[in-house]
């Protein structure tokens, strides 16, 4: 009987998935970054989501996306929906937002405010918004609730974490020149 190494179920972007003793599993982050995450089994880590706004994403927050690694697909849902919601720059104009049931008349998100638009932020805006979302990333990774977190806001990049041998993510700058940021 074959015994299986890893397993892994892809729901629309959230990912769960094992990783046994010796298995090796991959996962890719979409973007600028065109980064991979490689986990070498076997690893507490189990899950793996993207936040942000646009897509599917219903935000507060004014991140591209957020990209989670946790312990299990619903951790990394919560904290990616979390951090993407803390990437704010508060006052700038031009930041468009909407009560998000008229978006989604469904949506449990009712009638709290979601990003619909964004202008393009200045360096020092962009920087503001991901030391929000950094800074909550860092807290969480403290208290061990995430492995890391990947945030990217109009070409900038911040990795928070992400550097342990077992969890590691590898990157390939973006032909554009867009700044990467490591936060270890």
């Amino acid at each position: 009987a074959a015994t299986a190494t890893r397993i892994s179920v892809n729901n629309g972007g959230d990912i769960a998935f094992w990783t046994g003793d010796g298995a090796v599993t991959c996962a890719g982050i979409a973007g600028p970054l065109a980064g991979v995450i490689t986990l070498h089994g076997p690893t507490a880590c189990r899950g793996m989501a993207t936040s942000g706004q646009g897509g599917r994403s219903l935000s507060p927050g004014i991140a591209d996306s957020v990209t989670v690694l946790a312990d299990c697909a619903a951790n990394a849902d919560v904290v990616a929906t979390l951090i993407a919601g803390a990437v704010d720059c508060p006052g700038v104009a031009g930041i468009d937002r909407i009560p998000a049931h008229d978006i989604d008349p469904n949506s449990d998100l009712g009638s709290r405010l979601v990003t619909v638009a964004v202008p393009p932020l200045d360096p020092l805006q962009i920087d503001t918004a991901l030391t929000a979302g950094r800074t909550l990333a860092t807290q969480l990774m403290a208290y061990r609730c995430i492995a890391g977190a990947v945030l990217e806001l109009q070409g900038k990049i911040v990795v928070v974490g992400l550097d342990d041998p077992a969890a590691r993510l590898t990157t390939t700058r973006d032909p554009d020149g867009n700044s990467i940021t490591r936060e270890d």
